[in-house]
């Protein structure tokens, strides 16, 4: 039997931290659900394989698992249009803009805007208050 090397359990807890993240900042059950139902079937498929070109499959699978996840994530990306970030109401002197904010600097923000999809940079004087919008 393989023993835990302290890379492997550095690796689960990053894992860990990113899945806590994603479901307790931005509410993302869904995360969670697949970090637990993947491994489930994974284990399932592998119990229930009696057919050698099955457990075949199944090996080549789960020793690729790493590299599936990471193609599966870059597709995502690829496909989500909507920023990964909260959409903010900013109301500044000369109006009130919905933006996602890229970036906060001291003396002005980096937006982009919702509508259009415009880079924009904001002198923090001019603004008056910032609410998140759900």
């Amino acid at each position: 039997m393989r023993q835990l090397r302290l890379s492997d359990l550095v690796l689960v807890a990053a894992a860990m931290a990113g899945v806590a993240a994603l479901v307790t900042s931005l509410n993302d059950w869904w995360v969670l659900v697949c970090v637990v139902v993947l491994p489930v079937v994974f284990v399932g498929v592998w119990l229930l394989n009696t057919h050698e070109g099955a457990q075949a499959i199944t090996t080549a699978l789960t020793r690729r698992v790493g590299l599936i996840g990471i193609m599966g994530i870059l597709v995502i990306a690829a496909v989500v249009d909507t920023p990964w970030m909260s959409r903010e109401s900013i109301v500044t002197t000369a109006g009130e803009f919905e933006v996602y904010v890229l970036e906060t600097e001291p003396g002005f923000l980096k937006v982009l805007t919702v509508d259009g999809r415009q880079f924009e940079i904001i002198d923090t004087s001019t603004v008056l208050s910032r609410t998140v919008v759900d």
